[in-house]
């Protein structure tokens, strides 16, 4: 502002200027936010579908249950017409859901029965064939798109279980139909996918044609949204975010996610204008002080220079003289205020000036070289700190986002994995009871063998889940009195048929009554993974468990004659994932989480583990546990 004569003007722009840029600052916020709320939004949008999706196929997951039970029931097994007509009316109050019937198919997919009871759907197909070429095939539950039921006249949907013979045959598929106007499942969608997101935000639930089977609007109900631009991607098995249009014009985005077990699909829809709405208003109100606050500060600036500067006036010829170097001129003024006193200072200080001028000239030279350093460097710091706090900042993003998809994934594995598991021990307990026939030995030792594979199948996924809540701190204990000789006894006796097989001795030394009081069922697993590793890395010899009291604890050990563990794996034992090898290839086969696991429980319990080893004799593994638990282990 070199070009200003007027002190007047140059104050008034210097107090105007800063409240510019900030006006102009708050405009770029502005614009840079829209973009930023855009990809925040999506991103929200999308974990709700997939949240949504999750607990949509948790909710049919439990209409999917009650048709497996009843297919399980001896008389659904015969497929005998009569039989099947008793076992569907004894169950009509459990299908409450399936308004539009529950029918039972053969294995060629003709109709063999029906409840209620109509005489038309004998012998009829299966309405959807790939469905029933999914169910025989795969020998899941299976959840069709909306089709128009042959009988009744009405759309609607299907939930498929196989029939499966104590054998593993297939005999045929136990079929449920709802409508998707009128039945009760559709409860069960309101109460998932109803949620609040702005005013007027919702989802509803597509199959893979486009065709809406639930919404809260009913008219909706039924309309084939194929041509949308988030059915299409749901419907392609797309999971993610769009914002488009809706049927009125407004701009809409939508969050979309296939729900698992399923070809439908989950959308959320919110009004665009609920996100960027409250931020417009804020900032027209912010804009709005600024520029007000701006207009009443200039004009109080510039009436309060001007009444400044008048004595000042009478100064400037003196002060002219001075800046051109006449120190030796003199300035008279003789106001009686500030303005005499500044007076003076002129005075004083033109006398310093002519005898400092050259020295004050080469240190505010240096001055100037160090503060321009110091600026540089301030600005160096500034835009590495702001770097860091944005990499800290994703990083903590893309954690969470970790956690959430391990969640869901084991949640889903436990759901997928124990269901069929409990349906084959449960199968294999009706034949062991005699139930559906006398068995022989053979036949029952092959059994008993394939019911403790399936125990130790679900042991392992228990060990995964447990690690899971160990690390996520959301494990609770049980803690109650109980006897550890009991548990030890019993431990044993599940391997023993495992020892026999091997010709490995199995023995155990006790107290016939050690009460301790900690978590029973955790306890157990520390002894079940200690025998279990023992016995599979023992060829030969015998595996000694014995339980006592030491030093006020309570001692459990384990001792093989095995094949031993080198010197150099010792340390990694008890960390995650660790497996014991032998030239660089694992012995036998394992998940790694066995001996972790025993160490975390060791810990929650205030107890811990250790193990002793010598490469080629064998090891000794020892669980010591306090006889009252006390709390965690710190």
């Amino acid at each position: 502002m070199f070009f200003i004569k007027s002190v007047r003007t140059k104050a008034l722009l210097c107090a105007l200027i800063p409240i510019v840029a900030v006006l102009f600052a708050a405009a770029i916020a502005y614009f840079v936010y829209e973009p930023e709320a855009n990809d925040v939004t999506k991103q929200r949008d999308i974990e709700l579908a997939r949240v949504l999706a999750a607990r949509l196929s948790d909710g049919l997951g439990r209409y999917s249950q009650i048709l497996q039970s009843i297919a399980a029931e001896d008389d659904v097994q015969s497929m005998e017409p009569t039989s099947l007509s008793s076992a569907l009316e004894n169950a009509q109050d459990q299908f409450y859901a399936f308004d539009a019937g529950v029918v039972v198919y053969n294995s060629e997919g003709t109709a063999l029965s029906s409840q209620p009871l109509v005489p038309e759907r004998q012998e009829t197909d299966f309405p959807v064939p790939s469905k029933f070429a999914e169910v025989r095939e795969m020998l899941r539950p299976v959840f069709s798109n909306i089709f128009e039921d042959e009988i009744s006249g009405e759309n609607v949907t299907l939930v498929g279980v196989p029939i499966v013979g104590a054998d593993g045959e297939f005999k045929g598929v136990l079929a449920g139909m709802s409508t998707i106007k009128y039945s009760l499942i559709g409860a069960m969608y309101a109460e998932v996918l109803e949620f609040t997101a702005g005013s007027e935000g919702y989802a509803y639930l597509v199959d893979s044609n486009g065709w809406v089977i639930y919404h809260r609007y009913s008219l909706q109900v039924g309309r084939n949204l194929a041509d949308t631009e988030p059915v299409m991607q749901v419907t392609g098995g797309e999971t993610g975010a769009v914002l488009t249009k809706d049927a009125t014009g407004d701009t809409v985005i939508c969050g979309f996610a296939p729900v698992p077990g399923t070809d439908w699909g989950i959308i959320t829809q919110g009004k665009w204008v609920d996100v960027v709405g409250p931020f417009q208003n804020y900032s027209n109100l912010l804009l709005g002080l600024l520029v007000s606050g701006g207009i009443i500060s200039g004009l109080l600036i510039f009436f309060q220079i001007g009444r400044i500067l008048r004595p000042i006036r009478d100064l400037t010829t003196g002060a002219q003289r001075i800046t051109k170097g006449d120190f030796n001129y003199t300035i008279v003024a003789k106001t009686g205020d500030e303005i005499q006193t500044l007076a003076q200072q002129f005075n004083t200080m033109a006398d310093t000036l002519k005898k400092h001028t050259v020295s004050l000239k080469e240190e505010i030279t240096q001055r100037k070289q160090a503060e321009k350093k110091l600026r540089k460097a301030h600005d160096e710091l500034e835009v590495k700190v702001a770097k860091r706090t944005e990499e800290l900042s994703q990083a903590n993003i893309r954690l969470k986002e970790l956690d959430k998809l391990k969640s869901m994934f084991i949640a889903s594995m436990s759901h997928e994995l124990r269901t069929p598991l409990n349906s084959i021990i449960g199968f294999i307990g009706i034949i062991l009871e005699g139930i559906s026939g006398k068995i022989t030995k053979n036949q029952r030792k092959e059994l008993t063998m394939a019911k403790n594979s399936a125990d130790h199948l679900l042991v392992l996924i228990s060990d995964v889940i447990d690690v899971s809540k160990i690390e996520a701190g959301e494990i609770k204990l049980g803690i109650e009195e109980f006897n550890l000789s009991n548990i030890a006894q019993e431990v044993k006796n599940s391997f023993k048929v495992a020892a026999e097989e091997k010709g490995l001795e199995l023995s155990l030394e006790m107290h016939e009554k050690l009460v301790i009081k900690s978590d029973e069922r955790r306890t157990k697993q520390v002894l079940i993974n200690f025998v279990s590793n023992a016995l599979k890395f023992t060829d030969k010899g015998k595996v000694e468990m014995k339980v006592a009291k030491k030093d006020g604890k309570v001692e459990v050990s384990v001792r093989d004659t095995g094949i031993g563990i080198k010197k150099e794996t010792m340390p990694k034992l008890f960390k995650q994932f660790s497996r014991i090898h032998v030239k660089g290839a694992p012995i036998k086969e394992g998940t790694g989480l066995g001996l972790y696991l025993s160490k975390k429980i060791a810990d929650l319990l205030g107890g811990d583990v250790s193990a002793e080893s010598e490469f080629g004799k064998g090891s000794l593994f020892t669980f010591t546990l306090p006889i009252k638990y006390k709390g965690v282990k710190k």
